[in-house]
C-alpha cells in the first residue's frame, strides 16, 4: 500500500509523462531495497516473503481458496509459480517459434533491466540468469491439463505437511510477514513443484536471485 500510495502521488490521476520519467524507479526504490539484500538462502527466503505481502508473486504464489471437500471453511492455498512467460511449455519447446519467443522475452527482460538501470553485461548476464531460473521451474511446473483437474491440484496436507515437504524454507517466517502466523490448514497444488523448489533454491547464487527478482519487481509494477 506505502507503495502505491507512491506511485499514486508521483503519477496523479493522469498521465503526466514528463513527471513519470523525472520519478524513474524511485516509487519502487523500497522494493529494490528487499532484493537488494539478498545474498544466500536465508535472505532468498526473506525476501520471498516481503515480496509476496507487497503483492509480487515470485517463486510461487500464496492465496485463500474454499477447501475441496468442505466448502464452507477458507484456507491457504499455495500454487506453482514464478514464471514470466504464460506457460511451461514456452520455456521447453524445441520448435523455431518457441525458440524465437524465449530469444525475444530475453531481450525484453535486458532491455526491462537496462531501463532500471543496469548497464549492458550486466543486464546481458542478468537475463540470462531470469532464463535459467524459470526453465528450472517451468521443468516441474504442472501442465495446463492437469491444472484443470480438481483431484491433481488438491493436496490438503496443511502446516506440518508443508513444512516437511519444503524443509529448507523459512515458512516460521513467512507466514508471520504475511500476517497468519497460526495457519495450519493449507493446500498445495503441487507436491512435485514444491519438492523441488526445497532445492533449487541452493542451485542458484545469490546474484542470480537477485536479479530473477529485480525482473519480477519490474514486470509486476511496470
Amino acid at each position: 500500500h506505502a507503495v502505491a500510495d507512491k506511485i499514486g502521488a508521483v503519477y496523479g490521476s493522469c498521465m503526466d509523462e514528463e513527471a513519470i520519467e523525472k520519478a524513474g524507479t524511485s516509487a519502487i526504490k523500497p522494493l529494490l531495497s528487499v532484493v537488494n539484500k539478498v545474498k544466500n538462502t536465508k535472505t532468498l527466503d526473506a525476501a520471498i516473503s516481503e515480496l509476496h505481502k507487497r503483492g509480487i508473486s515470485v517463486l510461487f504464489r500464496f492465496s485463500s481458496t474454499p477447501d475441496f471437500i468442505d466448502a464452507t471453511k477458507m484456507i491457504g492455498d499455495l500454487g506453482q509459480g514464478g514464471l514470466g512467460l504464460p506457460d511451461k511449455d514456452y520455456y521447453l519447446k524445441d520448435d523455431e517459434r518457441s525458440k524465437g519467443l524465449r530469444k525475444a522475452y530475453v531481450e525484453h527482460v535486458e532491455a526491462m533491466l537496462t531501463l532500471g538501470g543496469m548497464k549492458g553485461k550486466a543486464a546481458k548476464k542478468a537475463a540470462a540468469d531470469v532464463m535459467a531460473i524459470e526453465t528450472a521451474l517451468a521443468k516441474v511446473t504442472m501442465d495446463r491439463q492437469d491444472r484443470h483437474d480438481p483431484k491433481k491440484v488438491y493436496h490438503k496436507i496443511d502446516r506440518a505437511g508443508v513444512e516437511k515437504l519444503v524443509a529448507t524454507f523459512n515458512w516460521a517466517g513467512y507466514f508471520k510477514t504475511l500476517g497468519f502466523p497460526e495457519i495450519q490448514e493449507i493446500n498445495v497444488d503441487s507436491e512435485e513443484f514444491f519438492g523441488r523448489i526445497n532445492t533449487i533454491r541452493g542451485e542458484f547464487k545469490g546474484s542470480a536471485w537477485k536479479n530473477y527478482l529485480t525482473w519480477h519487481v519490474y514486470d509486476t509494477m511496470a
